[in-house]
């Protein structure tokens, strides 16, 4: 199958990855496929989710979502985390935003997906399918920022995985006006009003609902106003047994700490190669 630029927008490009890839109508024709190889599976022909895993016959699978972009040029899709991971024995599920095709401008989308292809439940089901087909017992979520959310969002849906969130957005409402406004006009056709919590689950307070059934290492910079707009108003609703909280000074604002150092955090739930 070939998706046209016309249903995907004008910065798709998965002709830079040499690699496999697959692509699916539906979530039907999805759960039909395995995950043997190294490989890009794409599912829906409207913005799709496209979704890099690379096998590597490990007990523990990773899920990467990547942050907001930072420039209306980059070729979509993006997938984030490999260098990262390289010092670690794991499987890895990269995903990468569909939203981000509703407009060519756009440059965040908190992995909701669209009016044309809405995925909160359907990402879900896509991610137990590959669970089951790499194997293993372990599940490791990580996203920075609006990836964070994601990582958040979606790894409180299988219990006991840890979920590594970095400076993550927890309530959608309290991110910049402009960028909510820009995704929910390209991707919904309505104001975050007629969005958040509507079309799109957009409070991770309600999400967790007060209960947390995972192991949570959340990553915060102390010079982020995230601590106070999102980390302390999440965490204030949940019990602290099964949460670490990770502060650091990595610059103003809102700053991730280096791929080097993530790594370094990293190896506290990941087990090394060799």
């Amino acid at each position: 199958m070939v998706i046209s630029a016309e249903m995907t927008g004008q910065r798709r490009d998965l002709d830079r990855y040499d690699r496999k890839r697959s692509a699916f109508a539906g979530i039907a024709d999805f759960l039909q496929t395995g995950a043997s190889s190294r490989q890009i599976l794409s599912l829906g022909r409207i913005h799709p989710l496209d979704i890099h895993i690379s096998p590597a016959g490990a007990d523990t699978t990773v899920v990467v979502f990547h942050a907001a972009l930072t420039g209306n040029g980059t070729a979509l899709p993006v997938f984030a985390g490999a260098r990262m991971l390289r010092p670690f024995s794991v499987n890895l599920i990269q995903v990468a935003d569909p939203g981000l095709y509703a407009a060519d401008d756009l440059e965040i989308g908190w992995f909701a997906g669209t009016r044309a292809h809405p995925i909160q439940e359907e990402l879900v089901v896509v991610l137990r399918h590959l669970f089951e087909e790499l194997g293993g017992t372990r599940k490791v979520f990580f996203g920075p920022s609006a990836g964070g959310y994601a990582a958040l969002y979606y790894g409180s849906h299988f219990p006991d995985a840890v979920i590594v969130p970095v400076n993550p957005q927890t309530i959608l409402e309290r991110f910049n006006r402009d960028q909510q406004a820009a995704y929910c006009a390209a991707a919904w056709n309505a104001p975050p009003e007629e969005v958040w919590g509507t079309e799109v689950d957009a409070d991770l307070r309600e999400t967790f609902a007060g209960h947390n059934e995972n192991d949570i290492l959340y990553v915060q910079n102390e010079r982020d106003p995230h601590l106070q707009e999102h980390m302390e108003p999440f965490l204030a609703t949940l019990p602290p047994d099964r949460i670490e909280v990770l502060r650091g000074d990595w610059g103003r604002g809102h700053q991730a700490p280096p791929t080097e150092e993530l790594s370094t955090i990293l190896s506290k739930v990941l087990p090394r190669r060799g």
